[in-house]
């Protein structure tokens, strides 16, 4: 085995190339010709320009193309029984797999201006969630160079990849897909490339030359690739910093040992003095790892001159220095956690599994909307969003079905089934620069579907492409089936639950699944259908935002960014504004002499307003004097007592005083009687004028009523804490909770009946449970409706003064946090 393998530094193509370069021109000198014609071409490519587009990067030159082969050599099972084509395939998909790395100046101001574009990734996405240009065009590149590679193939050497004296058979389709396939993942594999086919003469096995390629290049993982000289000179920054040091950690260039005929293991040496890079090792280490387990299962089914065992596990003697690591790791104990995860304990009710459900679907036709939106074109039919919540009793199965995205592979594995992972937070559909309305982002909502029924279908075909998928999962077995399907169907996903399991919960009552999911979600812009098939019924749920369209309401998008909805307001606004108070009784002016009808006094209100406050003394006229004894009798001479007792049982007749603040100081804090002053120079035998009984008690209440007004003005605003108007509050078209806008400082005379609101913006995530909000988020959200509904106020207003006036008020009381009002209002109310 040790004949198999050049020391890396000295490996070079033309004068000591690596064995199967060796080999191949030994067997076939035309295809070694054929094979350094193509190097000559690229090498340049490889060796100048990927360093231009990448210079951070660790090394994808020719030297990393040539060590590839060196390792493919120790991983064949024998080389003598493969076809010239199959290692022309190893050399081809060592020398172009990264081709697609070198991009052209051209070609990134194409990438940058739009002009050139691959699969779903945007580069302005990139750009902006980046904020670095270079950045930006490296990872755009990085994340399609096996396309490009395999597009490459194609443009630019299809006149040089034929099978020599055979000048009809190309093989640059099987190059490129072999240049693709090292990125993508090992279902693609088994779906794209075939074990058996013949080109000309030769038989040849694609997927082994795939495996072999993606395992020669996950293995070049050493200071090879990494020279500590030009890691000084470039100096690599962060995530690029990372990768170069921990290839410094590894310093055996033959990593594959031959423990039997067809058996062996991958061995990694060094020495490693950082706990943070030893970590990023292992993490590397467990990317090896999964990729063996893959190998291993797919070699397994082929011919037998193709099959090797790679040891599960590599065996990992870096040793460190300074710190211990063991292979102790955190250990999840999978059925607590979900049942943790997918219970009551989190959602509090079994019912809304079936919301997160329906959740799921209106985030999969939403993203769906915002692709064919951005597709646009006139020949585009337009997309309706429609989910279907299907009822078979006869068949035992409850469907939940949309016309969404659905999923792919990638989807499902990295996401779906990653407890915890939300696709619509990942890179992976940030980059494709769609809209973000979706409502998930802890990444767990999918397991709630257990407390609805413990067998679980999913059937899901992803927008973009062909293949339809079946996943079965059961609520206590952590493993899942799953298979690729082939059926004429939509794309989107359907999820399938047990009948029988799913109706319990509604006590087998199909207007209780009704009344949830109406009040539940909103429709203005999805369609959700019932669908009964007992009794052939279907029903289509309607729940929209109340729109209204005259001045008894205020809409507040007008003012708010993100947040919709219609403030239906009980009589017009003009009536929030007050010149007179309301009182308990006939108001009188007490001058310090005698009681005055205030009409008749000639006082302004206004004029008693002290610190914002008008004080009316509240004074009971208490006329049937023996039933007032006989209660204080039977509560044991409590005369305090038997006044409120009298009040409550009477209801007398008041007498309601306004005064000074001199006089309102002297203001007596208990019961008076006869021969006692209410006021200084109001005596008790005063108000025996008024109808009070002349020997017996009564008692003052102050009824505080607290004002804004401006100079010279006779209209004020009363205020007060007690308003209670309900809100439905909706984050993205599903309901959260009901709260009540009981915030300090209200407008007393402000009536406000029960209405919904709809808040899109992805600042604001309500708790893991979906029914409620930190107190914080709650707190900024009513403040921002309450200041959208007195801007609405403003603007119906035509008095200047009265405009003045809600402004005044607004700023003084309302105006702490901004966080949703738009830039014009915050501008208006700050220089008002």
């Amino acid at each position: 085995m040790n004949d198999l393998f050049i020391t890396p530094n000295q490996l070079d193509y033309e004068n000591n190339p690596p064995y199967i370069v060796k080999y191949l021109k030994d067997k076939n000198e035309d295809m070694y010709s054929q094979s350094l014609t193509v190097y000559r071409r690229i090498s340049s490519i490889l060796n100048t320009r990927v360093s231009q587009v990448f210079p951070d990067y660790t090394l994808h030159d020719v030297k990393h193309s040539l060590r590839i082969m060196n390792t493919m050599a120790l991983l064949v099972p024998s080389i003598e029984e493969l076809s010239e084509l199959e290692i022309l395939f190893l050399i081809y998909g060592a020398l172009l797999h990264d081709i697609g790395m070198g991009a052209t100046a051209e070609e990134i101001e194409s990438i940058k201006s739009g002009k050139l574009v691959y699969g779903d990734i945007s580069y302005t996405a990139l750009f902006n969630r980046l904020k670095n240009e270079k950045q930006a065009i490296q990872e755009f590149i990085r994340k399609y160079h096996a396309l490009r590679s395999a597009e490459y193939v194609k443009l630019e050497l299809e006149d040089l990849l034929i099978i020599p004296n055979m000048t009809s058979v190309s093989i640059s389709d099987e190059v490129a897909l072999l240049c693709q396939s090292h990125t993508e993942d090992f279902y693609w594999l088994k779906n794209n490339t075939q074990k058996h086919d013949v080109k000309g003469v030769y038989q040849y096995n694609l997927r082994f030359c795939a495996i072999l390629l993606r395992l020669g290049d996950i293995l070049d993982f050493d200071s090879e690739r990494t020279p500590p000289k030009l890691f000084l000179a470039i100096n690599p920054q962060g995530i690029s910093k990372g990768e170069w040091e921990q290839h410094f950690v590894v310093q055996n260039a033959k990593k594959v040992e031959e423990l039997g005929d067809t058996v062996k293991e991958i061995r990694l040496h060094g020495k490693c003095d950082s706990p943070h890079v030893y970590r990023k090792v292992l993490g590397y280490i467990d990317w090896i790892n999964n990729e063996i387990e893959n190998s291993n299962y797919l070699l397994n089914t082929m011919e037998k001159r193709y099959q090797f065992f790679l040891n599960p596990k590599v065996s990992n003697y870096i040793n460190t220095a300074g710190y211990t690591f063991t292979d102790l790791r955190f250990n999840m104990d999978y059925s607590k956690i979900t049942h943790l995860l997918m219970g009551e304990r989190i959602y509090g009710s079994k019912k809304y599994g079936l919301r997160e459900l329906i959740q799921n679907s209106i985030d999969a036709c939403r993203i769906r909307r915002s692709y064919e939106e951005k597709r646009g074109g006139i020949e585009t039919e337009e997309y309706i969003p429609t989910i279907k919540v299907i009822f078979d009793k006869y068949r035992n199965f409850v469907k939940i079905s949309d016309n969404g995205i659905g999923m792919n592979i990638n989807i499902l594995k990295n996401f779906f089934l990653s407890v915890g992972s939300s696709y619509y937070n990942s890179s992976d559909f940030l980059d494709q620069n769609l809209s973000k309305e979706t409502i998930g982002n802890y990444g767990i909502g999918f397991l709630s579907c257990f407390m609805l029924s413990s067998k679980v279908v999913v059937k899901t075909k992803y927008f973009l492409g062909s293949s339809v998928y079946e996943i079965e999962l059961l609520k206590d077995d952590e493993y899942v089936s799953i298979k690729q399907i082939y059926e004429n169907t939509d794309s989107g996903t359907e999820v399938i639950l047990d009948y029988q399991q799913f109706m319990s919960i509604w006590q087998e009552d199909m207007a209780r699944i009704k009344s949830f999911l109406e009040t539940t979600f909103l429709t203005d812009d999805i369609n959700i259908q019932i669908i009964d098939l007992e009794t052939q019924s279907k029903v289509l749920l309607k729940n929209t935002l109340t729109k209204l369209s005259n001045n008894m309401s205020i809409d507040l998008s007008k003012y708010l960014t993100g947040i919709t909805g219609n403030v239906p307001l009980q009589g017009l606004v003009r009536n929030i504004f007050s010149e007179n108070i309301s009182t308990l009784g006939e108001t009188y002016y007490f001058n310090g002499q005698g009681l005055i009808e205030f009409e008749e006094s000639n006082i302004k209100l206004l004029d008693l307003v002290v610190d914002e406050k008008i004080h009316v003394i509240d004074v009971p006229l208490i006329e049937e004097e023996d039933v007032l004894s006989t209660m204080i009798e039977a509560l044991d001479d409590d005369i305090d007592e038997a006044l409120y007792m009298y009040i409550e049982k009477k209801d007398p007749q008041y007498i309601s005083i306004l005064t000074s603040k001199e006089y309102f100081n002297t203001l007596s804090n208990e019961y008076i009687e006869d021969g006692e002053e209410l006021l200084k120079g109001l005596p008790y035998s005063l108000l025996c004028d008024y109808g009070q009984s002349e020997d017996s008690y009564t008692i003052a209440s102050v009824d505080v009523t607290r004002i804004l007004t401006l100079k010279d003005s006779t209209k004020f605003l009363e205020i007060e804490d007690l308003f209670s108007t309900t809100i439905d509050i909706f984050i993205k078209g599903v309901f959260v909770k009901s709260a009540s806008l009981l915030m300090p400082n209200k407008l007393k005379n402000l009536k406000i009946d029960r209405f919904k609101v709809n808040i899109s913006l992805a600042s604001i995530v309500p708790l893991i449970s979906r029914n409620d909000f930190d107190q914080d988020t709650e707190k900024d959200i009513l403040n921002s409706i309450y200041q959208a509904i007195l801007l609405g106020i403003y603007e119906q207003l035509e008095q200047l003064d009265e405009k003045k006036l809600i402004l005044t008020y607004l700023k003084k009381y309302h105006f702490d946090s901004c966080l949703f009002l738009r830039e014009d209002y915050i501008g208006l109310i700050k220089f008002s």
